[in-house]
């Protein structure tokens, strides 16, 4: 089955490997997020870095946990595309706090223009076949083209054109990744009064309901050189 949710224009992340390290000495900080019970509970869901609190309820904060849910797959981190939000996060993978790891700058997004929204999307739609064809659940089901007859003695294709296969699961806009334990997170967080980095780990988490998450401010990695 194929889920997938637009609105307005891309969202893109970009990052370029920068030789700033996870500092050790900075004050760390931690919290445990919950996935929101229903609609209206929404008061621990996401945490705002520099308050080291809770985002008020009607406000998300630099990142939440547990919003979105698709099939089995239940444990996502997200961050806010507001219209006044730049921010953008990369996973760096299982690391513990007392590693040694370079840390990504990671370019805001673009500033909106006026009228303009940010892309999310969320696609279930599962793995093509192993020789390239759609695999169940993939385009209309049958095999078929989604293409007209032209004519009376042409009806629709045997089958679909091959196509590149792709991992299975979910893919999901920039703003929002799996959370996995054990894992460093590194954000930027952009706003119209704010510009600063944090790395968050992901200390202990129960399925589908709650993580606990740890962090510390950084100083920001310096950005990629531009060639000339």
């Amino acid at each position: 089955m194929k889920r997938v949710l637009w609105f307005g224009l891309a969202l893109t992340v970009f990052a370029a490997a920068a030789s700033a390290r996870a500092q050790n000495t900075a004050a760390q900080q931690s919290i445990t997020l919950y996935a929101p019970k229903y609609a209206g509970d929404l008061y621990r869901v996401s945490v705002d870095l520099q308050d080291a609190a809770y985002a008020p309820r009607l406000r998300f904060g630099d990142v939440g946990y547990g919003l979105l849910r698709v099939g089995p797959e239940v444990d996502w981190l997200e961050i806010s595309v507001a219209q006044d939000r730049r921010s953008a996060f990369l996973d760096l993978g299982p690391h513990a706090w007392t590693d040694s790891f370079k840390v990504p700058w990671v370019e805001p997004l673009a500033r909106l223009k006026p009228g303009e929204e940010r892309q999310i999307f969320v696609d279930s739609s599962g793995q093509n076949g192993q020789d390239g064809r759609d695999g169940f659940g993939a385009g209309n089901g049958r095999g078929l083209s989604a293409l007209p007859s032209t004519g009376p003695d042409q009806g629709y294709p045997t089958e679909t054109p091959r196509r590149a296969k792709r991992e299975a699961g979910v893919r999901t806009s920039p703003n929002m990744l799996r959370a996995i334990l054990g894992h460093i997170y590194v954000l930027h967080v952009v706003d119209d009064r704010r510009d600063f980095y944090a790395l968050v780990r992901i200390e202990s988490m129960q399925r589908g309901d709650n993580c606990t998450i740890s962090w510390k401010m950084i100083p920001a990695p310096p950005p990629p050189a531009v060639s000339k």
